[in-house]
């Protein structure tokens, strides 16, 4: 694959990590089955510590964002399920973030959070 044309996003949240973005970049929102999670969702899965790897996602394409699985799980349903504070509080960040995108189950992100601190 040729990424003569790639960016490369050299410092994120003070880490030196070079993350090379694919010009098109409608493979950050391809989504895997069962599931149908994205690449947001699989780093959402991760760990808390993944929130420069999250923005660089959603900064890559924002479509990914809003996204949903086949449960209607939202990055931030999931987010808020797990517990992820530091990537919650990322992902609120952005403007374009509908935080009224209720799942299959109709709860909201925040009905899924027992974290206090985010729900301030």
């Amino acid at each position: 694959m040729d990424d003569s044309n790639a960016d490369t996003e050299s410092c994120i949240e003070g880490q030196n990590i070079d993350i090379p973005l694919l010009p098109s970049n409608e493979f950050v929102c391809a989504s895997n089955s069962p599931k149908g999670y994205t690449a947001l969702h699989r780093c959402v899965q991760g760990n808390d510590n993944s929130v420069g790897i999250v923005k660089a996602l959603v900064n890559a394409n924002i479509d990914c964002l809003n996204m949903h699985g086949n449960s209607g799980i939202t990055a931030l349903h999931l987010s808020c399920q797990l517990g992820r504070k530091m990537i919650t509080k990322s992902l609120l960040s952005f403007r374009e973030l509908d935080v009224n995108i209720y799942n299959n189950d109709s709860f909201l992100a925040d009905d899924l959070t027992s974290i206090s601190m985010i729900k301030k």
